[in-house]
């Protein structure tokens, strides 16, 4: 579905439909329809913010320590919302998601550690991920897969 609905172009109109499908597929039921509709509303500020990242002005940046801690911190807390909707659309509903939330952010030590936690996991990640390219040349490990397909 993905690449006949306009693939990387349109992306982000083509994530709607396919998580419209998605939670039809599994169940005609409002909590899988809301997780498809929040799941595409969590994807949308990542979309946008790697669309400004790749702006020619923060080429600069774009190696650096501090651009990789703040794409951590979005990355963190898109994993929340992701989570937000996972529980919405497949545990307690957007019913019980108010109540969990509110009873969740009601501890500021709670949403700290959960926070750091996924910085330093998305940190990590970035930081193999740069490990994997420096190993591997400029393009990474995708890159020495495709000279080998080549031959």
């Amino acid at each position: 579905m993905y690449v006949p609905l306009g693939g990387r172009r349109r992306r982000v109109l083509a994530i709607w439909p396919i998580f419209f499908f998605v939670a039809l597929w599994h169940d005609l039921e409002w909590r899988l329809l809301s997780w498809a509709w929040l799941v595409c509303l969590a994807f949308l500020p990542e979309m946008a913010a790697k669309s400004l990242a790749r702006l020619p002005c923060l080429d600069a940046w774009r190696g650096t320590a501090l651009f990789r801690h703040i794409c951590a911190g979005a990355a963190a807390f898109n994993i929340a919302v992701l989570m937000a909707a996972n529980l919405a659309g497949f545990v307690v509903g957007l019913e019980g998601l108010q109540g969990l939330l509110s009873e969740m952010l009601a501890s500021p030590r709670f949403v700290a550690v959960t926070f750091l936690t996924f910085w330093s996991a998305a940190n990590l990640q970035f930081w193999i991920r740069e490990q994997e390219g420096s190993l591997c040349g400029r393009d990474g490990l995708r890159g020495q897969r495709r000279q080998a397909a080549r031959g």
